[in-house]
């Protein structure tokens, strides 16, 4: 063989007792091999990842998008099938370009936890060319959709994502497809991000004692040098210590609202919410993407609330992960229950439930005062019986229905 040839260990022929052997890989079959693997790295920081995403994704590159991914991710959507591997994430994205032609995400807003965790804000526009009748478009509208949804990404130490939970809903955008329904309202068409692109970083415990190290053997190199110049340095020294107490105080801080987020679901899993409710702060904002309307006020809150209890009396919460991030929680949330009695239009069905939000809530003198949610009300129609699932032949939700769940602080 020559020095190029490339072989697999022998397998045992059990009839003849001879060895077989696969044909040697040539350079050319073994670099095609190389190329069509997929990358090993992909970026370190989360912003490089994020532009990187929006710009494959302006440019319909899906191999680009495909390849910021590790080759055995997942992508989970509240709602939807999951879609597993590298190369089926190529193929989603294809399927996406040829439903919408100029089809694009700007990111907003950006939440790090740490290296391996961040969740982004972002919207999804485009024009509908293409019919798609598993995404409940029989025919091409050529109307244009706008929709703010959110991610959950898990990193691996290679900077390619290893699984990622999308949150978007389905029925905003088909409505915004469609001609308008006065009994089914839905939000209108975005262009942009509506909050912003502001990047927030939580902080550890970790670095705060990492922090704390360095200033604390800064202060002790500055207090050796005396005269002036060594006052001065030891003040800069003492402020870098003020600071590192000051980060500290920002992890219990953080530690803390998470505390209110489990009293919350605390009160509402144990019918408590009278309990619950002196969480909420009085002129409290609820932002619900998957609602038409914001919910203004903690009597408007309470409504809604009730409505879902109303509904699913046995409904229980829980938060699957979360981090704290300065004044922000942010959280996935599980909800589950049985619908015993009626959502708006939607008549008793005995049906269970198990649905899927992202949420950040912000809190302010330990009062719950402003919250954003994101979600598939899809996933809880469908369960209903009420609408067909994904793949199925489309039908519009019944008139009255509501949006969605009522997300972290209302039981989904």
């Amino acid at each position: 063989a020559s020095a190029n040839a490339a072989t697999v260990p022998a397998a045992t022929d059990t009839a003849s007792g001879s060895a077989k052997t696969e044909p040697p890989k040539t350079d050319k079959e073994k670099a095609d091999k190389e190329k069509t693997a997929g990358p090993t790295e992909g970026p370190k920081e989360h912003p490089a990842r994020v532009k990187a995403m929006e710009e494959a994704f302006g440019a319909h590159e899906a191999k680009k998008i495909a390849n910021l991914y590790a080759d055995d991710a997942v992508i989970k959507t509240a709602g939807v099938p999951d879609v597993k591997g590298r190369e089926a994430i190529e193929k989603d994205a294809e399927k996406m370009f040829a439903v919408f032609k100029d089809a694009k995400i700007t990111h907003g807003r950006i939440w790090e936890k740490d290296k391996h965790t961040v969740v982004v804000e972002s919207v999804f526009t485009g024009t509908n060319t293409g019919d798609s009748p598993e995404m409940g478009i029989p025919k091409a509208t050529n109307k244009s959709v706008g929709i703010l949804g959110a991610t959950w990404m898990e990193v691996g130490d290679n900077g390619l994502i290893k699984e990622e939970h999308r949150y978007h809903d389905m029925p905003t955008a088909l409505g915004q497809l469609n001609p308008p329904d006065k009994k089914n309202p839905v939000r209108a068409v975005l262009s942009d991000p509506p909050n912003g692109t502001e990047k927030f970083m939580a902080t550890t415990a970790g670095e705060v004692k990492a922090e704390e190290k360095v200033a604390i053997a800064e202060k002790d190199k500055e207090k050796e040098k005396g005269g002036k110049a060594g006052e001065k340095a030891e003040k800069k020294a003492e402020k870098a210590e003020k600071e590192t107490m000051d980060l500290a105080k920002v992890v219990e801080w953080e530690k803390s609202e998470i505390k209110l987020e489990n009293e919350w679901l605390n009160a509402l899993n144990n019918n408590k919410l009278e309990e619950g409710y002196k969480l909420i702060g009085n002129d409290i904002l609820f932002v619900d993407y998957t609602q038409p309307a914001d919910i203004k006020g903690k009597k408007a809150f309470k409504d809604m609330i009730g409505m879902y209890m109303t509904a699913f009396p046995d409904m229980k919460g829980k938060m699957t992960q979360s981090f704290g991030d300065r004044e922000f929680v942010v959280a996935e949330f599980e909800y589950t229950g049985t619908q015993k009695g009626p959502l708006g239009p939607i008549k008793p069905t005995g049906k269970s439930v198990d649905m899927h939000q992202l949420e950040i809530d912000q809190f302010k003198d330990g009062k719950f005062v402003k919250g954003w949610a994101w979600g598939n009300n899809m996933e809880m129609l469908t369960q209903l019986g009420v609408v067909p699932g994904p793949g199925d032949a489309p039908a519009p939700a019944p008139s009255g229905a509501p949006s969605a769940a009522p997300s972290a602080k209302p039981a989904k």
